[in-house]
């Protein structure tokens, strides 16, 4: 997949928000790395605003290479990213999830 935002797939969170408090408005992201044997991979994060009319300058970016046992929280519904292919027969598994802020109630609520 190329670089992308959650909010701009919102219309495919309806079965989600069937089951929440609070629609997804600008959902968080978690990824926790759990095993990592390969190489690549890494997160890019673009620095672009979430304006449909402006490209995504694919020279403005970070990357970021995550280990075995890390956290990563973004706002991927906020934050432009894609993943970088991975090399060779190595494997990766990872544990992703949601995260929706509830501003009635000030909770979170977690998709995973």
């Amino acid at each position: 997949m190329g670089a992308h935002l959650e909010n701009g797939m919102l219309k495919q969170f309806d079965y989600i928000n069937q089951h929440l408090t609070s629609p997804f408005r600008a959902p968080i992201l978690s990824l926790v790395i759990m095993l990592e044997k390969r190489k690549g991979g890494r997160l890019i994060l673009f620095n672009k605003t979430k304006n449909p009319n402006i490209p995504v300058n694919i020279d403005d970016k970070t990357f970021i290479d995550l280990e075995e046992g890390d956290l990563l929280l973004f706002h991927g519904g906020e934050t432009y990213h894609a993943v970088e292919p991975i090399e060779g027969d190595g494997s990766r598994q990872t544990l992703g999830s949601f995260i929706n802020v509830v501003p009635e109630t000030k909770t979170l609520e977690f998709w995973i």
